[in-house]
């Protein structure tokens, strides 16, 4: 899979250069991370003061009137330490380009996630604010050079109420419990959920190891009705998982709302040609065979 955040760093070939900290806008709820202390920073302040500063910060440059002449993408931690050491300056990458809010969150999520820095919770955060800019889950996917199943879970916290969160990062729930939380949530709604979670915290508390299920129970067999999306989305990364992708998990997609017509009919066409069958494409879209 190209990361494309990687071209991100490399668009521009510039020399680092010294800039003012003081024109640098060190936003504490655009960092991945979260607002940095002086105390979150004193070993990197005692590694900068034996060794230098190894990596420049990455900016970019501000619209004019902004108040503040560069933003600053990656590199909070080594600023609080700037800072912390009195220093006025630090030496910096500045990207002419004002990036788009999505693009700006895109590069700091990627360098955070590349030192492996970041909570569960702090991951879903920034996720988060992807989503509510309109990115899809392909596309975090794509551009942070994560698989689709990494960025679904965080997406599914997303959704989740945030008590529900505090719970995550207590570590009583696991990755694994997220998926079956959002199953219930979506069907059965908060009630099925809050007893479902004190399942598994009570469960936890009493030293239950390993994996805990709340599954609901099975359907009987014959029992149709309409799936909401939590059930598809489950198929779906089941799908995934067990046997690969494929014109399955396309449709799947489609019903869930991850890709558009036009899409779905491009794979269509494809797995026809594969298999030897004609197929010719609706031409008012695929809603009117449903």
């Amino acid at each position: 899979m190209t990361n494309e955040l990687t071209s991100f760093a490399d668009q521009e070939k510039v020399e680092a250069k010294y800039i003012a900290i003081n024109d640098i806008l060190a936003d504490a709820n655009f960092n991945s991370r979260g607002a940095i202390t002086p105390m979150d920073v004193v070993d990197l302040v005692k590694d900068i003061e034996a060794n230098g500063l190894l990596q420049p910060v990455l900016v970019c440059l501000m619209p004019p009137g902004s108040g503040k002449k560069y933003r600053l993408l990656a590199g909070f931690r080594r600023t609080m330490a700037h800072i912390v050491m009195q220093k006025t300056e630090i030496l910096a990458c500045v990207r002419e380009h004002v990036y788009s809010e999505t693009d700006a969150r895109f590069i700091n999520l990627a360098e955070n996630l590349k030192r492996k820095e970041l909570s569960l919770l702090q991951e879903v955060s920034a996720l988060q604010e992807l989503q509510r800019l309109g990115v899809s889950e392909p596309k975090a996917a794509e551009r942070l050079g994560q698989t689709r199943s990494w960025v679904q879970i965080r997406y599914m916290i997303c959704k989740l109420p945030t008590e529900i969160h505090k719970e995550i990062d207590a570590g009583y729930i696991s990755q694994v419990n997220v998926r079956e939380l959002y199953t219930i949530y979506n069907g059965s709604g908060k009630d099925a959920l809050y007893d479902a979670v004190k399942r598994i915290k009570d469960a936890r508390i009493k030293g239950v190891k390993g994996t805990i299920s709340v599954k609901p129970p099975k359907e009987k067999s014959g029992n149709k009705r309409v799936r909401n999306k939590g059930e598809l989305e489950g198929l779906m990364t089941h799908c995934q998982a067990t046997i690969g992708n494929g014109l399955h998990t396309r449709i799947l997609a489609w019903a869930i709302g991850n890709i558009e017509d036009s899409e779905l009919i491009d794979s269509m066409i494809e797995y026809a040609e594969a298999i030897g069958k004609p197929y010719t494409p609706p031409i008012d879209g695929l809603v009117p065979l449903c």
